[in-house]
């Protein structure tokens, strides 16, 4: 008797289904520092979404960092963090015969986070609530000891020429996908730079034995940048949280120290110069 109802049944929920509401956020940021020879880019991007219909409801999250280096027409990618988070719950219909539906719901859940850093990669992923690992604050320098090099000179006077370079990164998350709710929590955090040393001494050296000296040293950092946040997508709730943006293009630090018997310490650093301060919420809700 209910045969002639079940494609009025059906044709209805496909109706009611197309009738959604949804609330997203996004922000992004991308800077070019120097040209091609040297210099190189960096990008951010966040984004929150939560969508309800009669079909189901869902929630998403995603942050995304790309900090890339040029040298001489080469392009590197110094550090990246991808982060992506997906809480999604379904409404369906089991038939149970007789013209007649039982509804249930199916969850899926998963979250992602993937960190690459000067040639190292760290992929984590879960499908429910926890720690997505990450990779402790650490420098790699380009050289293991400072590349140095001295030029005799006269009256037991040496020049010596010293530096290295280096690559800093640091990243994790954590994520909440709660169950039986379209939510995701996640919290992220990251910081980067890239980093070069170089000094020029003139010390006392007449038996071959460093006396005293002074000289100056230059510090320089290139894309120095931290991103940290929380954020909330609820399909029950909206969107909440704030996501933090933080670069400073190029800084410079130039010193001038002394030494005496092989120990050093800073006299002074009449130079302290930064270029390129940004400071964005991508989002704040």
């Amino acid at each position: 008797m209910f045969t002639h109802l079940r494609p009025v049944f059906v044709a209805g929920v496909a109706l009611l289904a197309g009738l959604s509401a949804q609330t997203s956020i996004s922000g992004s940021f991308s800077k070019s520092i120097g040209n091609s020879y040297l210099g190189g880019s960096v990008s951010a991007s966040a984004s929150l979404s939560a969508s309800t219909s009669l079909s189901g409801s869902a929630a998403d999250a995603a942050v995304n960092l790309g900090v890339h280096a040029s040298v001489l027409t080469h392009s590197l990618t110094v550090a990246q963090l991808d982060f992506n988070a997906h809480n999604d719950i379904s409404r369906q219909f089991q038939s149970i015969g007789g013209g007649f539906f039982r509804p249930f719901t199916v969850q899926t859940a998963r979250a992602s986070l993937r960190l690459k850093f000067a040639g190292i990669q760290v992929d984590r992923s879960l499908t429910a609530t926890g720690n997505l690992g990450g990779i402790p604050v650490q420098t790699i320098q380009l050289f293991p000891q400072d590349v140095a090099g001295d030029i005799p000179a006269i009256l037991g006077i040496t020049v010596r020429l010293s530096g290295n370079a280096g690559i800093t990164f640091g990243a994790g998350a954590n994520v909440i996908l709660p169950t039986g709710v379209a939510e995701v929590r996640p919290a992220v955090s990251a910081q980067t730079a890239v980093v070069a040393r170089a000094r020029v001494a003139a010390v006392f050296k007449p038996f071959g034995v460093s006396i005293a000296g002074v000289g100056v040293e230059v510090r320089g950092t290139f894309a120095e940048t931290r991103i940290t946040g929380g954020m909330t997508a609820s399909a029950t709730n909206g969107l909440s949280g704030f996501l933090n943006f933080q670069m400073r293009a190029i800084r410079v630090l130039i010193s001038i120290f002394g030494e005496l018997f092989g120990f050093q310490k800073t006299l002074a650093t009449p130079v302290d110069w930064s270029f390129g301060v940004v400071d964005r919420d991508l989002i704040s809700l």
